[in-house]
């Protein structure tokens, strides 16, 4: 039997993910926030990964990093032996303390070759990848409230090299300085804290060969958690059998929860515009203009390799009729919206029109392109 069985299925993060790339990879790292890459010689680098600078102070000596990794790497020397392929390692120090090994080979695209001054010589062209990251767990509330733990990535450290197996070469000193000078430059800021590292974004550039091209970690880039911003909105809905169009022109106030949530509070000018023809007499144009309050709750790109899909539309409104025209609409004329579908910007709502209180109640569906 092919693919996951329910007791086998992910949750969360690594939703689609196997067990082999849940355990290696980073997997929606979203707390991986600030990135630092060192550029050293022949092409070499380092990036550095990390959620706060806690996990950065942990990081500083690199020389001693890169001697332990090394030192357990020397035991599976035979599978690196091939000096043309590209190899993938991932080193994982895992929550429990226990060191986890993945190590991926590829056979190059053809073969490349260097025309020497004694004959051609085999040429590798891509890099070897080395993929350091530390694991934490952290307790969180699972189903039925019931207690529960996760994995979080506290730091990845991606090391590009030319030949893995020269790892060691590089514990002379250099890292260690580009992390020191990294650091300095890091408590020179005056605008990041520990209050506010969850909304910001840091980043630099050290160039061990060439310090000119070099960037300072700039000053926090910040994720607002509320702002306000306009929003327009276009539609095509049925409403008493007739089809008409529409548009929005309006506020949004947004709310970000959560990394993974953001609240949308929308209020807008709504016309609707409706066509008639008289007798003996050319098209005239109607409109009929609501104002509408609408809520919706955004959860953009949630989990890993999210495929792009139809689903659930989670939204409501509430609109009034503030201008008729023609006999479309009676007077004290409401609206409500309620929780449809959606793909991508594209949204379904079906409505409910009736004036009064509750007075010629009839359905209605509106298709709108969201263009937040």
């Amino acid at each position: 039997m092919s693919g996951n069985l329910f007791a086998q299925s992910e949750w969360g993060y690594y939703r689609g993910k196997s067990k082999t790339d849940q355990l290696f990879d980073a997997g929606n790292a979203t707390w991986l926030r600030h990135r630092f890459t060192i550029s050293l010689k022949d092409g070499n680098s380092v990036i550095v990964q990390l959620s706060s600078k806690t996990e950065f102070e942990k990081l500083m000596n690199m020389d001693s990093i890169i001697k332990v990794v090394a030192k357990n790497l020397s035991l599976f020397k035979d599978s690196l032996q091939n000096e043309i392929t590209q190899k993938r390692i991932d080193y994982v120090n895992d929550a429990a303390g226990l060191i986890k090994i993945r190590i991926r080979e590829h056979q190059p695209d053809g073969n490349s070759f260097v025309l020497a001054a004694d004959g051609p010589a085999l040429l590798k062209v891509d890099q070897d990848t080395l993929n350091i990251l530390g694991q934490r767990s952290k307790g969180r509330m699972g189903a039925g409230n019931m207690p529960g733990v996760y994995i979080q990535v506290a730091y990845r450290i991606s090391f590009l090299l030319n030949d893995i197996t020269k790892l060691e070469s590089f514990a002379d000193g250099t890292l260690n300085a580009a992390m020191t000078e990294i650091k300095n430059q890091w408590d020179e800021l005056k605008n990041w804290s520990e209050q506010n590292n969850w909304r910001t974004n840091l980043s630099g550039v050290y160039n061990q060969e060439n310090p000119a091209l070099g960037r300072r970690v700039g000053e926090p880039h910040f994720r607002r958690k509320q702002s306000i911003q306009p929003y327009v909105q276009v539609g095509l809905q049925n409403v008493n059998n007739i089809l008409t169009t529409s548009t929005g022109v309006g506020l949004q106030l947004t709310n970000k929860t959560r990394p993974s949530q953001t609240l949308r509070y929308q209020l807008f000018w709504e016309p609707y515009f409706f066509f008639d023809k008289p007798a003996n007499s050319k098209f005239k144009m109607r409109r009929n203009d609501f104002v509408t309050f609408q809520y919706i709750i955004s959860i953009p790109g949630y989990y890993i390799d999210r495929n792009e899909k139809i689903e659930f539309n989670q939204n409501l409104s509430i609109g009034y009729l503030i201008h008729r025209s023609g006999d479309y609409f009676n007077e004290t004329t409401f609206k409500v919206g309620l929780p449809g579908a959606r793909y991508k910007f594209l949204r379904l709502h079906p409505e409910f029109i009736f004036n009064g209180l509750f007075k010629n109640f009839q359905p209605a569906l509106k298709l709108f392109l969201d263009l937040d």
